[in-house]
Formats: structure tokens, sequence, C-alpha cells
């Protein structure tokens, strides 16, 4: 061990996967050398003593979207500081479409720029590496046959791991979805045969085949009949997509993993349903990650608020889909935990009166760790350690990633949050720190208890006590191949 280090985090309960240290870490450069009781640490040129709080590794938010209502560019500046203020030192953006991976602001896509993403990712790595307070990887949706096939060369060349497949979009023809696919980077048609050829070449690189599960060409009819009882509520939104609409996308897409080898990565599971189906898809032998989002967990569609604020895809279901989801979080059949932030602004309060002529987007990846230290820790007795796996730990695994990021051990890099889990406040979306790209939260007045103090991103602190630090330093990261789990 070496006798001096840059910096010692020391009095602190180091929170890991397997179990909590009373002691500290010793920094140098931007990886960590020490993780010991305080009498062991070595000397720092730096010390901070944080008082008996708790140091989590730095959470990984796999599921973050930008592009959609600024550039691409623009996002990553904004959110990444939204990330940091969370405790995120890792963003997932996840789903980058086409040509909306750049400095220009694209609304409305069309057939045009569904080309190779050989077109785009150069310069959104460079974005990622100049711009963002965190640091950064990507994974990108997959919509024709050419990227399918490519999928080996992006892994290759931008070390992309991750591929997005919305199996329930490929070919409906519905006018929501012909109004709204442009918009959302995705105006052209595919069907299951892209799909397949995607499948086979994530798993020729061992890698990740995530899909969004929810079948469109159902929710066609089940919108139609939500919409004849005339109500506008949450519930109405809920009751066009339910629970057994998502589970049968993912008995569909399972069987279709475990014929080409693939791994599966269902994102935001929200329901009863979809978890039921997920452990029978393993118990015959398909190989299947399982995330869900703190949204899906914890909003109540029947309560006064956010009401149709919280229009989201997949819809969040009732109260025995989330205790559902949270007792998967508990033993495990749900391993990770995303955002699925989707920056945007509330317009004309559209959202407070009428779920039909709302639009998605919402943002709380500077939430994840108190919302998940208040409602599963305090509330629900889950572990702080069971939160780091979930929030960090296991999706470093997924995303190969980890040890270099999701661990406090010798050799990692030093992406460290600091938690006052006494600390409370409650969720402004009028505080200027909250999101530089969106002006309303599905979270606003909620009382939350558990907040980060500090963010340090291999070995620089980027946030201390609420406010941000320095100039952008964050990196691009690259995904190794063929680890995951």
């Amino acid at each position: 061990m070496a006798k001096e280090a840059d910096t010692i985090i020391k009095n602190a309960k180091v929170v890991k996967a397997d179990g909590i240290l009373n002691g500290g870490v010793a920094v140098e450069g931007e990886k960590i050398v020490a993780v010991a009781q305080d009498q062991y640490l070595p000397e720092g040129r730096e010390v901070i003593d944080i008082g008996g709080k708790y140091l989590f590794p730095g959470l990984i938010d796999h599921h973050v979207h930008l592009g959609g209502r600024c550039s691409f560019a623009d996002g990553i500046r904004a959110e990444s500081k939204a990330a940091a203020l969370g405790g995120v030192t890792t963003l997932g953006v996840n789903g980058a479409k086409c040509m909306k991976l750049s400095r220009n602001f694209i609304y409305e896509t069309g057939p045009e720029h569904v080309v190779s993403f050989h077109k785009g990712l150069p310069e959104a790595i460079e974005i990622a590496g100049t711009e963002s307070a965190v640091d950064v990887s990507l994974s990108v949706a997959i919509m024709t046959d050419e990227q399918a096939r490519e999928i080996p060369e992006y892994a290759e060349r931008y070390g992309i791991s991750a591929y997005k497949f919305y199996v329930g979009l490929q070919s409906s023809v519905t006018p929501y979805m012909e109004r709204t696919r442009p918009k959302w980077g995705m105006p052209v048609r595919w069907d299951d045969g892209t799909d397949f050829i995607g499948f086979e070449s994530v798993a020729r690189i061992g890698g990740l085949a995530m899909i969004h599960a929810e079948n469109f060409q159902i929710v066609r009819v089940l919108e139609e009949r939500a919409k004849a009882t005339g109500r506008k509520d949450l519930v109405a939104w809920a009751m066009r997509s339910p629970g057994w609409v998502e589970a049968s996308d993912i008995a569909r897409y399972a069987h279709l993993a475990r014929v080409t080898g693939a791994t599966l990565f269902v994102v935001h599971t929200s329901s009863k349903e979809g978890l039921e189906e997920i452990r029978a898809a393993r118990s015959r032998g398909a190989k299947i990650v399982t995330e869900t989002t703190p949204h899906h967990l914890i909003i109540d569609p029947e309560a006064p608020f956010p009401g149709p604020r919280a229009r989201i895809n997949p819809p969040i279901k009732e109260a025995e889909s989330r205790e559902a989801l949270w007792e998967g979080v508990k033993d495990g059949t749900v391993q990770c935990i995303g955002s699925d932030h989707v920056p945007g602004t509330q317009v004309n309060q559209i959202f407070d009166d009428d779920v039909w002529r709302g639009e998605q987007g919402f943002v709380s990846t500077q939430l994840i760790l108190p919302l998940m230290i208040t409602e599963g820790y305090y509330k629900r007795g889950i572990s702080l350690e069971r939160i780091a796996a979930t929030c960090s730990t296991n999706t470093a695994k997924c995303f190969g990633l980890y040890p270099t990021k999701g661990a406090i051990e010798i050799g990692s890099d030093a992406d460290l949050v600091v938690v006052d889990v006494e600390r409370e406040m409650v969720v402004d979306e009028k505080d200027p720190n909250w999101s530089e790209s969106s002006n309303y939260s599905i979270y606003q007045g909620r009382g939350l208890k558990g907040w980060p103090l500090l963010t340090m991103v291999r070995g620089k602190v980027v946030m201390k006590d609420r406010q941000l630090v320095g100039p952008p330093s964050g990196k691009y990261i690259r995904q190794r191949l063929g680890v995951h789990g």
C-alpha cells in the first residue's frame, strides 16, 4: 500500500453489494488504491472526514434518453449535471436513435435519418467525452437490417455491448404512433426479421438485447376502449396497456433470445404479470436480466398527483404490480434500477387535466438514490447493500463495466457518493439545479429522506454540498463484451 495518496475519505460506512465496512478509501489519481479501516489507510494530501455517513459506489443510470426535445449535446450538458447532483457517476444513454446523436437538433426525423450508426456514433462519443459532467456509455436502437448486421462492428469499434429493440413498435400503424415516431427518432417500420438478425448479432458478441415489452398493436385496440369510457386520468392510461400486454411480449422475445442464444434485458418492467413471465422464461432456460424504475415502484395512478403528468410508456400499474416489483427487488428477480429519464417541458398544463393530450417526458436520474432510500430502505426494509447492488454494482456487471465501475475495490475507478441517510428535503421543480431542460417533476412536493452530499467521478469531486464543482470532466466509457450477469 502507498504511504500517501491524493485523497482519503475516512470515518465512513462503506456500502458494498455484499456488506458495509466501517472505514474509508484512499484515492490516487482516478483509482481507488485502498479500502480499509481508518487506521490502516495511508496518509492523504487531502482528507475528507465524512463523520460516519455512508459512502456508496457511484450510481450507474443506464436508462437515460437524450435528443428528444433538444440536441444530444445540449442534453448531455444539462442532464449530466442533474446526474452528478443525484450521485450518478455514469450515464448510460439508452436507445439513442439515428442521427439524433449530434450537436444539431432534429425535432422530427425522416427515413433519410435512419442510417448506419457509423455515421452518428463518432460525433456522439466525442460529445460524451467533452461535454459531460459524469462518465457516459451508450446503447443504440436497432431499426434496420443493416444496423442489425453491423452490431459486431459497433461493438468492436465503439465498445457498445447493449442494443435496444422496440419490439412492440416495429409495425404499428396507429395514428398515435405515426404522429409520434418521427419525434422519438423512429420514423420507419421494421419487422421481427430485423429483430432476429439483431438478436443473432448480440449473441455473437456476448452482449445484451434490450427490449421495450409493450405491444402497441394490441394497445391500439385497448386505447380505443379506454377512451370510450370517458376517463382522462392516469388509470385510463394504464387501461390501454395492462400487465398481460407486457408479459406477452416478454414471452415472445424470451423465446427468440433462447433460440438465438442472446441475453435478454427487459427494461422498465412494470407489472406483476411481466415479472411472472420473466421467472417462467428463466425456468425454460432463457437468459434474462430485469430492470425496473422508481416510478413503476412508487407512483400511484389513482392518487390526485401526479396524475396525467405521469403519462409514461409502459404505464404505471396498480398497487398489486407495484408491490410485486418491490418483492422482485428484494428477492433478486429485479437486478437493476434505471430512471428512464426523458427531459422535456410541460406545455399549457395539459398534463394536469387530460392524459390523452399529454406528451411523455419526465426527469428522475437525480432522484434515484433518495427515492430508493426513502421508499425502499425506510418503508420496506430493503438493505442499503441491495440498493447499492441494484443501482450500481449489478448494472456495471450487466453492461461490461465491472469492476472498473460499480465497485469500491482496489483498482476500481474512484466513483464515489457520500450520502446522508438522515437528510430530508422536498423535491422542488423550481430549484435552479433541478434540470436545465425540464421544468416539471412527477415527484414535485414529495419529501424524501437520504440525499447525496458529495459526488466524485474518477477521483475528482464534481458535486459538493448540493452544488456542482468545476468544468465538465466526464469521458466516454467503452463496455467490455461477453460480460453480463
